[in-house]
Order: structure tokens, then sequence, then C-alpha cells
């Protein structure tokens, strides 16, 4: 595979003040620091108030996953636009991203349909998962969307595709560079029935942020796909399941035009992988 969209920068990977391991480990503290808040947090609530009825401020701790990496950066006088890959594309691929996103939510609904047919969840943690969407009270769930969408989109790309990918890439090989923070973004959910489609996701919004040399394609992938799976999980009815459902899977026909919508969505970025952009600014 071309390694040439990876030097976007005027640090040279022997000037790259980052190393590799440095990077995994500050990850994993992130990771590990952001989980413990998270505890401390609900177990607080619930000590000065009850049983909390709203989950979006525990949910909006993840966005601080961030933080330590941009702590680190910032120590280093590496500009934030380099470290995260904040390069603007142009209109047309964030257009073209939120297609493909779409396309790549109900494939993985597929594919998560079908290994649950293999490797069921337990009822009690599926049910316990869809009930913080499905029973959250309205503005607390429109909170969840935003957090769950723009909020985890930003913060997680900025960290694992961003950041991580970013240093990998230019002190290992690609592949190591794309599929290490794709398999951790996965393990990092802590959710064995869902490690394998988050890390297959992570692995295309991983080959999105390299070939683009920017995080907003995959923010926008990232961000469509966790929309389109709370919506279909909210707002789940018997008159959807028909059109989108045939038996335990999701209907032949919708998956195939969301793989067609996927390929074209994904060949268009591929050649384009800027888009139209003027003076910097997407056009």
């Amino acid at each position: 595979m071309d390694r040439t969209p990876s030097n976007n920068s005027a640090l040279t990977p022997r000037e790259w003040p980052i190393s590799p391991q440095r990077a995994a480990t500050l990850v994993l503290l992130s990771i590990i620091g952001v989980l413990l808040a998270a505890i401390v947090v609900r177990v607080g609530a619930e000590a000065l108030w009850g049983p909390p009825r709203w989950n979006s401020p525990f949910l909006a701790v993840e966005l601080l996953i961030v933080i330590p990496a941009a702590v680190v950066v910032r120590r280093h006088n590496v500009p934030f636009r380099t470290a995260f890959r904040l390069r603007p594309v142009g209109g047309d691929v964030w257009l073209a991203s939120f297609f493909l996103g779409a396309g790549l939510a109900i494939i993985g609904d597929q594919l998560d349909r079908i290994v649950q047919s293999w490797f069921p969840m337990p009822p009690e943690i599926a049910s316990g998962m869809e009930a913080i969407f499905r029973n959250a009270p309205s503005l607390d769930f429109a909170l969840i969307l935003v957090i769950g969408t723009v909020g985890a989109g930003f913060a997680e790309e900025m960290l694992f595709r961003g950041f991580f990918q970013g240093v990998l890439e230019r002190q290992t090989r690609l592949w190591i560079a794309i599929f290490f923070p794709a398999a951790l973004f996965g393990l990092i959910h802590f959710i064995p029935w869902l490690v394998l489609q988050i890390t297959i996701l992570g692995v295309v919004l991983g080959l999105l942020a390299w070939r683009s040399q920017s995080i907003f394609p995959s923010v926008v992938v990232h961000a469509t796909n966790n929309l389109i799976a709370m919506l279909l999980i909210r707002w789940n009815s018997e008159k959807l399941e028909k059109i989108y459902l045939k038996g335990d899977f999701v209907n032949p026909v919708v998956v195939l035009l969301a793989i067609a919508l996927f390929i074209f969505s994904w060949q268009y970025i591929w050649k384009n992988p800027a888009g139209k952009v003027r003076n910097g600014l997407p056009g």
C-alpha cells in the first residue's frame, strides 16, 4: 500500500517527539482514567441523589478521553492540526462520508446479527444496553445523541485515528498503524459480542484517516454509524421491522443497497481524499 499520504508534517519520523510506546501507554491510561472517572461520578451521584434517571451526564465523561494526549502534544509544541489530523476537507467529502457511514451502519447491523446468531449476547445485557436509549427521557436522549455522535466522533477519532494512528504511521508499518488502534478501539468498548464489528469499523475509519490525512471523514462516518444505531433502538417498531428485517436478519435488499452505498461513497473519497477545498477551507 502506498504510504505517500502519511507525509503531512514538517517533522520527520526521527524528529517526532512522541514514541509509539509512549503513545500506546498514554492511550491506555486515558481509557482507564475515563472509565474510573465515570464510575466515581456515577457512584457519587447515586450516593447523593439516588439511582439517576438520566445517563447523558455519565456518558459525557468519555469526552475527556482526548485531554491527556492534548496536554502531551502541547508540551512538545506540536501543532494541534498536525498531531490530531485536523486537515480541512471539502463539503463533498463530508457528504460522501455521511452516506458511507449510513451504509456501514446497516452492514454492521447485519454482521452483528450474524455474530449474535453464533455467539448470543445474554438477554439481560442486551436489554440493559437498549434501555439506555429506549427508556431515556426525551431531553436525556437528545443529549445522548449529541454526546454519542458529534462528541464521541470527535473525541475518539482525535485520539485513535488522529493522535495514536498518526504516531504509529510515522514510526511503524502502515498495517500496524491502522490495525492496532482499531483493535484497541474494539476492545475498549468492553463488550465481547461487539469486538469484531467495532474493530472492522475501526479499520475502515483508519483507512479513511490515512487516505485523507484528516479525521473529519472518519468523524462523520463514526457519528453517522452511532446515530443510526441509536435511532434504530429508540424508534424500533413493527412497521419498521417489516421493511428493515427479514426474520432475524436485515432484509437482503436493504443490505445490498447499503453495500452499494458504501462502495460508491468509498470510491469517491478514495479518489477525492481532500474533496473540493478552497484556500484551506471546505469549498
